[in-house]
């Protein structure tokens, strides 16, 4: 028995699959991809799982950004818990789709998954919110819905 790799025969190909070394990589947070797949690659079902796990994003990022600001803009936290209910209305027929063409099961795909999307800086790296700060969060968001993402 191997404990640093696994051999497994598929198609008369051996493919040896390091499990011992990606998981002590992800716990001390290397990242691992070993592929990435374009966007145009995606099955339906998989971009409807991706639909539903950018949905869940935004819906929490808006949190982030109205408990951020509820203290001291409490009109604007308000605009952001709006855009966070419209965020989890959206998720939820996606999900309604989802389990109607595809079953219970959702695969986790993410956006660090596909090629080409926009990386986001976490929230959490840009306190304290504020409005009208350089690139500040009404820039991001409005950003982010222009773009779609």
């Amino acid at each position: 028995m191997q404990t640093a790799s696994t051999a497994e025969r598929h198609d008369g190909r051996i493919a040896v699959v390091r499990a011992s070394a990606i998981w002590k990589d992800m716990a001390v947070g290397v990242s691992w991809h070993p592929m990435k797949r374009a966007f145009i690659e995606l099955d339906d079902r998989e971009l409807l799982a991706l639909a539903v796990s950018l949905e869940e994003e935004d819906g929490r990022i808006y949190a982030d950004f109205a408990e951020g600001m509820r203290k001291d803009f409490p009109a604007t936290a308000a605009v952001f818990d709006q855009m966070r209910e419209a965020e989890v209305e959206h998720r939820q027929r996606l999900l309604a789709l989802y389990r109607q063409r595809f079953g219970e099961h959702i695969p986790l795909i993410r956006r660090e998954d596909v090629k080409g999307f926009v990386e986001r800086r976490p929230v959490w790296l840009m306190r304290p919110l504020k409005p009208g700060q350089k690139c500040g969060i009404r820039q991001r968001s409005w950003n982010w819905r222009r773009a779609g993402l």
